[in-house]
């Protein structure tokens, strides 16, 4: 594998010596994504109108820039943005929060890029999900609420992203690559906890994906300082997922491990109270992509098993269609259920940039019917 130092060279070499220089070509581009939802907590039916279901609605910068030897600057800047009341991401104090991203690359060398990256747990589970952790994607209702979550999607804790994040990712070897990621907290002794250690709040993690003519495998393991945790202690997260494409239809298999702190665990509170607990969950999903009539039909089912709390396991399914009526524009419905035990409260959303779903209270069922379209631009 090369080293970064000899892609550190390569890059400023190329910076001084190309000539003439290129400006960067910069494109503002966006998708925007809105549905109907007819939804049921176990309590009330309601009829809301949902932003981002299937493609978290958003826009953004990103560019390029050609130096010299193969290598290219590139950046990207992603805001999330809600078609339904024009509101942008709930953190009021941050503008770019899906992405923001400053790296180069190339071939030979890889990829070195700096910023609020996605974690390499989180790509793998998008890439080995048919819904790609979207409206649908039974396995992706289980990324939170909070702490009891196989990605921990929102919070101090999260990591689906990371900020002040570094990641390398190998070039290509007949269908192989790697990923090598930190995100650093930069926190040393949040007020109200009694950590004080330098790594309050980092994340480490490695990816690793195959893909050939018809079979993929995505892997990977992350690990994390908590935040949220009063104990200073590390969890860990592991993925497995493997596709194979049969042409006629595309099944795919996704297994999920979170080792929580046995510490932190120890005091968890009972009776459907979160507390400051890290638990130990698994989490099976297998769905299928199957084209049907010009469009694709995706199917799933997944359940959740928590080894920490008793009665607080989780059961999903899904069936979605997706239609496309240009290569920008596409239709899509479907319906899905979930099934709580009596000390779980999961509930049915389209993702971390997606309008929230209704909320549901402890050992509650909840189904959604939902017809919506994304358009591209």
């Amino acid at each position: 594998m090369p080293s970064l130092r000899k892609l550190f060279l390569t890059a400023a070499a190329a910076s001084i010596f190309a000539a003439p220089s290129f400006a960067a070509q910069v494109e503002l581009w966006g998708i925007v994504d809105t549905s109907i939802d007819v939804a049921n907590n176990g309590d009330k039916t309601v009829t809301k109108l949902s932003s981002g279901n299937r493609e978290a609605s958003r826009f953004g910068f990103r560019g390029t820039e050609k130096l010299a030897d193969g290598v290219e600057v590139f950046f990207r800047l992603e805001a999330t943005t809600f078609v339904d009341n024009g509101q942008m991401s709930a953190e009021s104090n941050r503008l770019f929060d899906r992405e923001a991203a400053l790296g180069i690359r190339s071939d030979k060398y890889g990829t070195l890029t700096f910023g609020r990256l996605y974690s390499p747990h989180f790509i793998t589970m998008a890439a080995s999900d048919p819904a790609d952790m979207s409206i649908g994607s039974a396995g992706g209702y289980f990324g939170s609420p909070a702490n009891e979550a196989t990605i921990n999607g929102r919070g101090a804790d999260e990591v689906t992203r990371g900020n002040n994040a570094i990641e390398y990712v190998t070039p290509d070897f007949h269908g192989f690559s790697m990923k090598f990621y930190t995100a650093l907290g930069e926190k040393t002794k949040p007020e109200g906890y009694g950590s004080n250690s330098p790594t309050r709040g980092n994340m480490y993690s490695i990816g690793m994906n195959y893909r050939g003519e018809r079979l993929t495998i995505n892997a990977s393991w992350l690990r994390q300082n908590t935040e949220n945790s009063a104990f200073n202690e590390w969890d860990d997260y592991y993925a497995l997922g493997i596709l194979y494409d049969f042409g006629i239809t595309k099944p795919a298999l996704l297994i999920v491990h979170r080792k929580g702190s046995d510490t932190a665990e120890a005091n968890m509170n009972g009776n459907g109270e979160t507390g400051n607990g890290s638990p130990d969950l698994w989490m099976v999903q297998l769905g299928a992509t199957t084209p049907l009539y010009g469009g694709k039909l995706l199917t799933q089912v997944a359940g959740l098993k928590n080894e920490t709390r008793e009665d607080a396991d989780a059961w999903s399914w899904s069936i979605r269609y997706d239609y496309p009526l240009s290569k920008t524009f596409t239709l899509y419905g479907g319906v899905t259920g979930l099934i709580n035990d009596t000390n779980s409260r999961y509930n049915i959303g389209g993702g971390g940039s997606a309008s929230p779903g209704l909320e549901v209270d402890w050992g509650n069922n909840t189904w959604m019917a939902y017809t919506g379209m994304t358009l591209h631009f």
